[in-house]
C-alpha cells in the first residue's frame, strides 16, 4: 500500500536492499519530491523517515542513512566531496574486502578514493575496483531503467472504392491523364 501511495507523488518507485525506498526524480525537483514522499510515509505511520537527494545513488543513500536531518540535498557536483569524510563502511563493502582495506590502514571513503586504480586492481581485484568507483561517486547502478518507447509505426489498409457515377469516373480519368499528357 505504501509503494502504491508513493506512486501518487513519484513517477517511479523501487524498494531496494535494507528497506530503502528509491524515488526517480529525473526531470523533477528532487527536494520537493523527497519531501512529498516523506509525508506519504509518515501518513502510513513511519515516524523516522529520512531522505537524501543526489545525482548518484551512493551519495543519496549516504545522505538518507547517515544524516541527522530529515531531508538532505547534496549540491550538484559535490557527491564525491560529500561522501569523502564518512567511514568506508557506508559503502557496504563485502566482509573479506573490508578486512583487506582495513589492513591497508584506510578508514574513510575519501582516503580510499584517492588511491589509483592500478593499485586497487592489483591488491583488491575487481570487487575492490567497483568499491573504489563508488568511493569516487562513480556509481553506475541504475535503479530505474529508461522506459522503452514504442517505435513509430504505420499501416495501410486497402479500401475498395467503387464508382457508380460516370461523371465522377471521367473526372478521375482526366485528373490522372492531365499530368501524363503534359
Amino acid at each position: 500500500d505504501l509503494v502504491a501511495s508513493l506512486l501518487g507523488v513519484a513517477p517511479r518507485v523501487a524498494v531496494g536492499e535494507r528497506s530503502l525506498v528509491w524515488g526517480d526524480a529525473r526531470g523533477l525537483h528532487g527536494g520537493q519530491l523527497a519531501d512529498a514522499m516523506r509525508r506519504v510515509a509518515s501518513d502510513y505511520g513511519f515516524d523516522d523517515v529520512r531522505a537524501g537527494v543526489a545525482l548518484t545513488p551512493v551519495a543519496a543513500e549516504v545522505a538518507a542513512t547517515r544524516s541527522e536531518t530529515p531531508l538532505l540535498v547534496v549540491p550538484v557536483g559535490k557527491d564525491r566531496s560529500f561522501i569523502a569524510p564518512y567511514p568506508l563502511a557506508v559503502l557496504s563493502p563485502p566482509e573479506p574486502l573490508a578486512a583487506l582495506v582495513k589492513g591497508l590502514g584506510i578508514e574513510t571513503v575519501g582516503a580510499f578514493a584517492e588511491l589509483d586504480a592500478e593499485s586497487i586492481e592489483i591488491r583488491l581485484g575487481a570487487d575492490g575496483v567497483r568499491l573504489w568507483q563508488r568511493a569516487r561517486a562513480d556509481d553506475e547502478r541504475f535503479l530505474f531503467k529508461t522506459p522503452l518507447r514504442a517505435l513509430p509505426s504505420a499501416s495501410i489498409e486497402g479500401v475498395e472504392y467503387g464508382l457508380k457515377d460516370p461523371e465522377r469516373l471521367q473526372f478521375v480519368i482526366n485528373s490522372l491523364a492531365a499530368p501524363v499528357c503534359t
